[in-house]
């Protein structure tokens, strides 16, 4: 077994510990050139999984201590990790402990201690701008949706000949 199918086999093993799958894929990264997309391939996990996993690596020592020795989860570890400043990781780290905190608190607590929220399946403010503008411009209901990795815009035409030329003119203004 090659080194590279060793560090693989590791990784998609259930025991072992996130910091040590955390570790492995930064290794994966630095010695092996795979990208974090070719990881999650490799390991059948999604490229969040991966990237998850190496924010663990950015934790205060006294957090990943925790990790592994099952003081608090690996959901309160990525919690955690979500924060800016390694003081409110440890701050925060230590209410986690000290109340016992479930992943749904912590992850409560880390929303509002982060300074830029995080935006859950939702569409950044400029973007609904946008989509009121071309709605107004173009005189069309007009939506801008986000789906995993993509943003979105649809357009709705009347199925008729008038919703073809209202069709050809949107593709011209756009085109054009």
């Amino acid at each position: 077994m090659s080194n590279l199918d060793y560090l693989i086999a590791t990784i998609r093993e259930p025991a072992t510990n996130p910091l040590r799958r955390a570790q492995i894929i930064g290794q994966l990264i630095e010695e092996h050139a795979l990208s974090k997309s070719k990881i999650a391939t490799i390991i059948h996990k999604s490229p969040s999984y991966v990237s998850n996993h190496l924010r663990l690596l950015h934790l205060p020592d006294s957090v990943k201590d925790a990790v592994v020795g099952n003081m608090i989860s690996e959901g309160h570890a990525r919690a955690l990790s979500t924060l800016d400043e390694s003081q409110d990781m440890l701050e925060l780290f230590e209410d986690v402990v000290r109340y016992g905190y479930s992943v749904r608190r912590t992850e409560q607590a880390v929303d509002s201690k982060r300074k830029t929220k995080r935006m859950y399946g939702k569409i950044a403010p400029e973007f609904k701008k946008l989509e009121e503008h071309l709605s107004s411009t173009m005189k069309l209901n007009t939506r801008i949706t986000r789906r995993q990795h993509h943003i979105m815009l649809t357009l709705s035409f009347p199925y008729s000949i008038i919703g073809f030329r209202a069709l050809r003119t949107a593709v011209g203004k756009l085109l054009g």
